[in-house]
């Protein structure tokens, strides 16, 4: 499996990887749209680039190995409904400080986290 980031009107549609470590630093997107990593059974660790402001609907549902995410030091973010639902081994998001909303469900079934 290859590589595949596919980003539509400064959204993040799909992205898939084999790799467990990915760093989206160098891609031009404010948003993580709806599903875009869904069930990603890989990804144990995400970057996020500068003016990535909103983490949509589901977006990283059933990651099920999804250790930590690195949010944009620049914008604050907004979390919607069931965005990590069922991503059992998250421990961190970093920095917490900047989520500005979280929707319902967000982080339901996330153990883990502190």
């Amino acid at each position: 499996m290859k590589e595949t980031v596919k980003i539509k009107k400064w959204q993040l549609i799909r992205y898939s990887s084999p790799k467990e470590v990915v760093d989206l630093t160098g891609e031009a997107f404010v948003s993580v749209g709806k599903r875009a990593f869904w069930k990603r059974g890989r990804l144990e660790e995400l970057i996020l680039p500068n003016g990535a402001s909103a983490i949509k609907t589901e977006a990283f549902r059933g990651c099920k190995r999804l250790k930590k995410l690195a949010l944009p030091t620049d914008c604050n973010v907004g979390i919607a409904a069931g965005a990590f639902q069922n991503c059992r081994r998250l421990t961190a998001i970093e920095p917490f400080a900047l989520i500005t909303s979280i929707g319902k469900y967000a982080f339901a079934g996330c153990q883990r986290l502190r």
